[in-house]
């Protein structure tokens, strides 16, 4: 853990370390600058150590574990609880993430893609696909998409110090310090006492509600060998297969996931088979058609059903972009475009959907995003525009938006460009 606080050496071996390079300052800057430095790196790391080893005075304990709660809208009406931790829990807790990823992905392997897996979620979403399109060949088959209630927040503490305990024993004493016992929650002037759950804001709720849950995955595929997916991620499951297997696996969730925090939440369950029908235990799930269905925010089905999908998105991004146009600061319109509402929207859909299936939606992006940009910066020429989204032949303008990134205040290239870069899938 010590080594993960300390300053890495320069890559040129003709420059020292930073500790080096301050006490080589003139002298200027103090001849107790370079000691200062080195000291407060050592104290972090001391009190770091500390707490990774669970050594805390009970006092500090419960506001030191504890969180500022802020609370997000969710679109159904609800409030999402967001807790900002101590900044030194947050700190230790990144460290323990850092040094122990390589451990959690083969703990959790190969049902969690939530934990430690690079792409998660588009290793998700292509399997699904796969198996979309293979499915039409099968006169047997179902998937399931579980959804359940408040996860994270219910989610049981002893499930998941349990686990710690026996699987990671070096973890337990920080592990046991943030979640042993209650913790003060602040919202406003109010005092919540946190006794349940993982607070959304700790660098380790991922892992934690994994963990919690990951009993219940392993027997699923022990005790469902005919099924040709149990892949969830985080708290996202897909299980598919044959109606018994699957029927099977969701039995076992009902059975064991509630002593867990797993109370599966019905009404948002959906059930998909390219036939249609669907064995009387999953009657109470939403039905998909037979079209296709959305897995995590992206569309997995004909391209019709694509379409149709990028389409309704369009019309929320088109509220959003009427509402960023209404804000009374230029620069804030331009800020919330280039890092919350431009080419952004679509980065995840390009990386998961063919490029075939939403070729013309994008080109109809495109002619949205520059109307709404019109609105902010005034009328763009044809030639403009084709340079901003790297249409222009000469090889200096397409250089120059290639090279004009979110970071340099650009907004990066023109989706639809983008998604001629990648092959078609014949």
């Amino acid at each position: 853990m010590v080594s993960r606080l300390c300053p890495p050496p320069f890559a040129s071996s003709t420059r020292p370390p930073l500790g080096e390079c301050l006490v080589c300052a003139p002298a200027t800057f103090g001849c107790c600058l370079a000691p200062s430095v080195v000291e407060v790196r050592e104290r972090i790391t001391a009190v770091v150590n500390r707490l990774l080893a669970g050594e805390l005075p009970p006092l500090a304990r419960a506001y030191v574990c504890g969180a500022n709660l802020s609370a997000l809208a969710k679109k159904d009406g609800g409030l999402r609880p967001i807790a900002c931790g101590d900044v030194w829990r947050r700190l230790a807790a990144r460290c323990v993430c850092k040094d122990f990823a390589d451990r959690f992905r083969e703990v959790l392997a190969p049902q969690q893609f939530g934990v430690a897996v690079r792409g998660g979620t588009e290793v998700l979403v292509h399997a699904s696909r796969l198996l979309f399109e293979e499915a039409s060949q099968k006169s047997d088959f179902q998937l399931l998409k579980f959804d359940f209630k408040n996860a994270f927040n219910c989610v049981s503490r002893q499930a998941f110090l349990d686990e710690v305990a026996t699987r990671f024993p070096s973890l337990f004493p920080f592990v046991s310090l943030c979640y042993g016992a209650s913790s003060v929650l602040l919202f406003g002037d109010r005092r919540l006492a946190s006794t349940s759950g993982v607070q959304q804001g700790d660098p380790l709720r991922p892992l934690l509600f994994c963990l919690a849950i990951h009993p219940v995955l392993r027997r699923i595929s022990e005790e469902c060998p005919g099924l040709e997916s149990n892949s969830w991620y985080l708290d996202d499951g897909v299980v598919a297969g044959p109606s018994a297997d699957v029927v099977r696996a969701l039995s076992i969730i009902q059975a064991e996931g509630p002593a867990r925090g797993m109370v599966l939440n019905a009404s948002k369950s959906e059930v998909w088979s390219p036939s249609g029908v669907h064995p009387s235990e999953v009657a109470h799930f939403r039905h998909l058609p037979v079209e296709g269905f959305e897995m995590l925010g992206s569309p997995v089905g004909s391209e019709g059903f694509c379409q149709a999908v990028f389409a309704q998105k369009v019309v929320k991004w088109r509220s959003l972009w009427k509402a960023i146009s209404g804000l009374p600061h230029l620069q804030t319109q331009a800020l919330l475009l280039r890092f919350c509402a431009s080419f952004c929207k679509v980065v995840h859909l390009l990386r998961t959907v063919p490029p075939h299936l939403l070729g013309p939606s994008l080109s109809s992006f495109d002619r949205e995003f520059r109307s709404f940009m019109e609105e902010v910066t005034g009328p763009t020429t044809d030639f403009v525009w084709a340079w901003i989204t790297g249409r222009v032949g000469s090889v200096f303008a397409l250089l120059l938006s290639t090279l004009w990134p979110l970071q340099l205040g650009g907004f990066c290239p023109s989706p639809s460009l983008a998604s001629r870069s990648s092959p078609r899938r014949s």
